[in-house]
């Protein structure tokens, strides 16, 4: 111990502070310094006494580390803590440093010890970082009982095993303690108010606003300004919190009401409306954002339904009765329409021709025409496929059952109920008629070099087209050739079917009607 330099360990200035307090009524705290200055800090009915008239203080000159013992037979520093009240006060007691003088170096928590007694029972003892760093060093807490006094004393030491880095520092620390004290009556009242209500928090006659601070409980309800005005928000209950400068406080109750009043538009579509019993609705609670009103009937013009009430102009819904409304959408609308309705067509097979049809009738639905949207008048069907038999063409639909041509494309609208049917024909076709020269000179004028084979005309009609199911043509007609008859058998007598025949069947340059191919 001898190479080290002398420490003074200084407890400058101890002094008490109250930093959070509540209560409704009040006393003095009373603070005493060793210069005999007194400071007065008011803290409702808890009275907290620092007195060091029966103490030396902590002042140890050319100090220099020590064990525990000595440490302990100081004298210490003697404060009390008294509760004059008839509530019952939390409290915490804080060792904090304080600011050190210019050139001054501050000891390290670590080379510091301390004891702490109460009612002459230590309550703790050890190095100072085992009760935390400041400034939240935590010397004692509870709750001291009303008409209660707690007499302290604080003894501060250098560590006998503190190093030598420690040398020429100071300890330089003050006490703070911190009270809430508990079941203080609050004062209480209310106010109603409305959306457009101007008031200020009540005060007595002559009270300076701002000598308070103002808290809302639900800043979406009401806010308070620093002078106590009441800025209305929305609907519901909130609590403003009046609190003066001791810590006393009025909890006012706030109940704010806000009224939605509804306007009902009107159209050249309405002929009129029934009488309005209720446009306006409350909202009276926390968050609510609808109220409900009742909604006048309507009469419309001619060709209209009347659909309801809606606060979007161009809804295709409505509400007949009753209706929530809010602040922002409390503008109704009647909506009207037009009814749609349902269209069918209907596919049907005429004649023989046609083997099947995809589907025999599809129906589509004209929508309803709201309020002053384009009429609708025509909806959309698509035309079936048909299959048909051998020797038949398929053309499509009509609605002219004598058509020879369909309807394209198959996708087509329709403004009422409607009949299509099958349009489709059999095919044309060609019949041949073989005359034989048959030891004639020519045919037609025709000789033997110039006809088929030396001695065949083919002469061909065409049986024409028939269409959807109607009779069908089954023959032709063709110009029966002229004959040159031969030198051996100058009497022409005509054509016949059968080569061996002696009479004519067919007379020559005359017109007949085949029915089939053949040969003559």
């Amino acid at each position: 111990m001898k190479n080290r330099k002398k420490t003074t360990i200084s407890i400058l200035i101890i002094s008490l502070f109250i930093l959070l307090l509540l209560g409704g009524t009040y006393a003095w705290l009373k603070v005493r310094i060793e210069s005999d200055v007194e400071h007065v800090i008011h803290a409702g009915k808890l009275d907290l006494i620092l007195d060091d008239e029966t103490s030396d203080g902590i002042n140890m000159e050319n100090a220099v580390p020590i064990s525990d013992k000595k440490g302990k037979e100081q004298d210490g520093y003697q404060f009390q803590l008294i509760n004059r009240g008839n509530a019952n006060s939390k409290y915490t007691v804080y060792l904090d440093d304080l600011d050190l003088n210019a050139g001054e170096v501050r000891m390290q928590d670590s080379a510091v010890k301390y004891s702490l007694e109460r009612d002459g029972v230590e309550l703790s003892s050890g190095l100072l970082p085992e009760i935390g760093s400041n400034p939240n060093r935590i010397l004692d807490t509870g709750t001291i009982h009303s008409h209660t006094t707690y007499t302290y004393i604080l003894k501060v030491w250098m560590d006998i095993d503190a190093t030598s880095e420690n040398m020429d520092t100071i300890f330089y620390a003050k006490i703070r303690v911190e009270t809430e004290q508990e079941n203080i009556p609050v004062t209480k009242s209310e106010m109603e108010l409305t959306k457009e209500s101007k008031e200020k928090v009540p005060l007595k006659d002559g009270e300076d606003p701002k000598k308070y601070t103002y808290t809302s409980s639900d800043w979406k309800v009401v806010k308070v300004d620093e002078e106590g005005n009441i800025e209305v928000i929305g609907p519901g209950y909130a609590v403003i919190t009046k609190t003066d400068q001791y810590g006393g406080k009025e909890e006012i109750t706030v109940h704010v009401t806000v009224p939605v009043e509804a306007t009902f538009e009107t159209n050249d579509k309405i002929a009129s409306i029934g009488t309005i019993t209720n446009n306006t609705c409350n909202l009276t609670e926390n968050n609510q954002t609808t109220c409900q009103i009742s909604l006048p009937t309507v009469e419309v013009v001619d060709g209209y339904e009347f659909v309801g009430w809606s606060n979007e102009k161009d809804s295709h819904e409505g509400k007949k009765e009753n209706m929530d409304i809010s602040p922002d959408k409390k503008i109704l609308y009647p909506i009207v329409k037009i009814p749609g309705k349902t269209l069918t067509a209907t596919f049907i097979v005429q004649g023989e021709g046609v083997e099947s049809i995809e589907s025999e009738s599809e129906s589509c639905k004209i929508e309803d025409t709201y309020n002053n949207d384009t009429l609708k008048t025509s909806c959309q069907i698509t035309l079936p496929n048909m299959t048909v038999k051998k020797g038949y063409e398929a053309i499509g639909w009509n609605t002219n059952p004598k058509a020879t041509e369909g309807i394209t494309p198959n996708i087509i609208n329709i403004n009422q109920d409607a009949n299509f049917y099958t349009i489709y024909k059999k095919k044309a076709y060609v019949l041949t008629t073989t005359f034989m020269l048959n030891g004639a000179k020519s045919l037609n004028g025709l000789t033997t070099s110039q006809l088929e084979s030396g001695s065949k005309l083919k002469l061909t009609c065409t049986v024409s087209e028939t269409y959807n199911g109607t009779t069908a043509n089954d023959s032709c007609s063709i110009n029966v050739p002229t004959i040159e008859a031969s030198d051996a058998t100058p009497n022409v007598i005509g054509f016949n079917e059968n080569i061996n025949a002696t009479i004519e069947q067919i007379v020559p340059g005359t017109t007949i009607t085949v029915t089939e191919n053949k040969t003559c």
